[in-house]
């Protein structure tokens, strides 16, 4: 049994009996039977971990051992950013060296949210990696792909979906909105233009954009403020995990910035 982990407590803690409130499915531990030696076995799953406990659960009157074990990294990011100037601090340099490792860790065929859980493109998640990406790596065509992929898949009504998979062929996480997710593509599209000069794709995924701004305009009343009630029963109001904030003048605020960024 292999279980995998980012710090030592995570593979010390026994995973079960398990209370959580996601899905057991996304701890990250493995058993193999091998039925044969000397054999190679391969996790085809992809994991994030420091750390690695190997426990034999059961094994045959005979002896046996584990050797050459190695672990592919895989990443699309091609080339390695510049380093920060010598007079920099050296915390900011550490700082510096972990975002961008967590950076590449993420930058697979999409953005991903992570590479240790969903491992799939959210539009938030993209704002941010596609930001640093252009400070960075510079890898453009990754954010120009990300884009497209969730313009593609926008609902029947043109709004975006918040998040979508690419297997087993591109599909969206049907019905999930986020209302400022919806908006944070405006903005990733203009900081793609910005960075890459590209007019044609910013002239080709311009209608998406465009039809984000109605969600502004359903819930935009007399007096200038958002219809906050009434955006929070007809969309996911995300700004941050944790129940029970005061999100109106986050709404406020996001919608403001959206419609700067568009314009």
């Amino acid at each position: 049994k292999f279980t995998f982990g980012e710090v030592p407590s995570e593979v010390m803690t026994p995973f079960d009996p398990y209370n959580g409130g996601i899905s057991r499915a996304w701890l990250q531990d493995e058993v193999i039977t091998i039925m044969t030696v000397p054999s190679t076995t391969r996790i085809d799953r992809r994991l994030s971990f420091r750390y690695v406990k190997v426990e034999l659960v059961a094994a045959p009157n005979y002896n046996f051992a584990i050797s050459d074990m190695v672990a592919d990294a895989v990443t699309s990011a091609r080339v390695q950013p510049e380093p920060l100037p010598q007079h920099m601090p050296d915390v900011v340099k550490k700082i510096d060296e972990v975002g961008l490792c967590t950076l590449k860790e993420c930058m697979q065929t999409v953005y991903e949210d992570g590479p240790k859980r969903d491992q799939r493109l959210w539009i938030g998640d993209l704002y941010l990696e596609a930001m640093a990406n252009s400070y960075s790596f510079k890898q453009h065509n990754l954010t120009q792909r990300c884009l497209y992929l969730l313009a593609a898949l926008s609902d029947e009504n043109g709004f975006l979906n918040a998040t979508v998979f690419e297997r087993p062929e591109p599909h969206p996480q049907t019905k999930q909105f986020l209302l400022e997710y919806a908006f944070l593509f405006n903005a990733t599209l203009k900081d793609y233009l910005e960075a890459t000069n590209d007019v044609a794709t910013a002239n080709d995924l311009w209608i998406v954009a465009k039809k984000q701004m109605d969600i502004v305009h359903s819930y935009l009343q007399s007096n200038g403020l958002m219809d906050y009630e009434k955006a929070n029963r007809e969309w996911w109001i995300f700004i941050d995990w944790k129940d029970g904030l005061h999100k109106e003048v986050a709404l406020q605020g996001v919608s403001v910035f959206a419609l700067k960024e568009t314009y």
